[in-house]
């Protein structure tokens, strides 16, 4: 069946649902489950149950996975990504946390994986290329050597206190992330990467402009599914991060077959690895020659991995923070962040917290159903008070939507570092404070700045 026919089939079924449901109000324009920035409408659609919007996405999910196979049988590998990729996008906005049927959550699970499987294959034009099997192992193998001893010394030694922080750090997102990884049947180590990536800080950004606790570029996010504009940038949701990250790292490990390049591919690219491996004439990954900054993104991962297993072996004691909780609404157009705290007796920037992926003061415009995390136990409290205010007090409408849209920040310039440098002298010669320095580059380190890599600076 034609993919636009089957939206407009599945589109309409809601909108009969709603009808029937004497809950829908009038909508103008184009249908669909969401529109274009550019194409925001001041209708709305009543929501229906999350276990029937699931059924509906998931059923479009399948579509688009059986249309995928099929342009990758007939290898038209560039439609069968764009096909897989809409599909992703689908079972993305499936509200999975909502839903209790076992049912509905087995066919989610399983359709992720095989969108997933169809995705990587299209990209890389291999069709039948092999899927990866079961993971029984929950820790990677990891053999220490010098280098990897090396960082751990640093972490254990003069870099202690940022390890320490970011354990702590990790506690609010270690849970979820284990959920996932488990998921995709990666190992748990995992979940100790974004230690050297981020802190665990969805708001990290990059000098290469990656961004969120997995820092995704731009364009590997788009490839996982995760969505990015001038309303929300979805690698900062660490939620949906994550899920993007465990299926770059299985597309990885699928094709490598040994963690330490996967972590190199995920560090410099699949295709950097490739031609370090063709060069080298051995996928040793020690033996190969890549960037310098991969060379020290690998043990340094090792290093962490080891330390954050059993950090009271290396003498630290973790006061872990409290595990991410929160309840969910979906709200079906732009509602201002603070009229949601309100609804809920919190603060805007606890809402803010809550959803880092809102670039804005309120939800996204254009969306006919979003996803809104507020504090836990708050969801009957929300619909206390936001449910009976006219439609004109809940939406913003268009002309406030631009009064309240903030201009895009600063352009970050980027600094080579040279022989000698340090973040004194190199704060002294940009007219900035080392302090700045440290804000715009969350994962520096003082004792590791490396000749030729970047740090990302904004001009005073």
């Amino acid at each position: 069946m034609n993919m636009k026919k089957v939206g407009i089939f599945l589109y309409l079924s809601i909108l009969v649902l709603s009808l029937f449901m004497g809950q829908c109000a009038p909508r103008t324009g184009e249908t669909g489950f969401t529109t274009d920035d550019s194409e925001y409408e001041t209708g709305y659609i009543q929501a229906v149950s999350p276990d029937t919007l699931a059924n509906l996405l998931l059923t479009l999910a399948e579509e688009h996975f059986t249309e995928a196979n099929e342009a990758l049988k007939n290898e038209n590998y560039n439609l069968a990504h764009q096909i897989a990729s809409d599909g992703m996008r689908y079972l993305l906005d499936i509200p999975i946390e909502e839903v209790y049927d076992s049912f509905i959550v087995s066919r989610y699970n399983l359709n992720l994986r095989r969108i997933s499987s169809a995705q990587i294959r299209a990209a890389n034009g291999l069709w039948g290329y092999p899927v990866m099997e079961t993971t029984e192992q929950l820790l990677i193998n990891i053999s220490v050597n010098d280098r990897i001893e090396q960082i751990m010394n640093y972490y254990t030694g003069g870099g202690r206190s940022s390890m320490m922080t970011y354990l702590r750090r990790s506690g609010k997102y270690l849970p979820m992330i284990e959920d996932i990884l488990e998921d995709y049947n990666l190992p748990h180590d995992i979940a100790y990467l974004p230690i050297i990536e981020s802190g665990y800080s969805p708001n990290a950004i990059s000098p290469a402009s990656a961004a969120g606790i997995w820092q995704f570029i731009p364009s590997t996010a788009r490839t996982f599914g995760l969505k990015i504009n001038s309303y929300v940038d979805e690698r900062r949701d660490p939620y949906k991060s994550t899920i993007a990250a465990a299926r770059y790292l299985s597309s990885l490990y699928e094709r490598f077959g040994d963690w330490n390049l996967a972590l190199a591919g995920y560090n410099c690219g699949e295709h950097g690895v490739e031609r370090a491996i063709n060069s080298a004439g051995t996928d040793d990954y020690w033996r190969l020659s890549l960037p310098n900054e991969t060379m020290g993104y690998v043990p340094a991962a090792l290093a962490v991995m080891l330390i954050a297993r059993e950090p009271e072996i290396y003498g630290m004691s973790v006061n872990y923070e409290e595990p991410w909780q929160y309840d969910t609404v979906y709200v079906h157009g732009p509602v201002n962040l603070s009229l949601i705290a309100n609804s809920v007796g919190s603060t805007k920037d606890d809402i803010k917290e809550l959803n880092p992926q809102l670039l804005q003061s309120f939800t996204p415009p254009g969306e006919t159903l979003y996803l809104v995390r507020i504090p836990p136990n708050t969801n009957e409290l929300f619909h206390v008070n936001f449910d009976p205010l006219p439609e004109s007090e809940k939406y913003l409408s268009q002309s406030t939507i631009s009064s309240l849209t903030a201009p895009p920040p600063p352009q970050y310039r980027t600094y080579t570092i040279r022989e000698g440098d340090t973040l004194t002298r190199i704060a002294s010669r940009l007219g900035v404070t080392v302090e700045d320095l440290k804000r715009w580059n969350p994962s520096v380190r003082e004792r590791y700045l490396s000749v030729g890599s970047t740090l990302r600076y904004r001009s005073r």
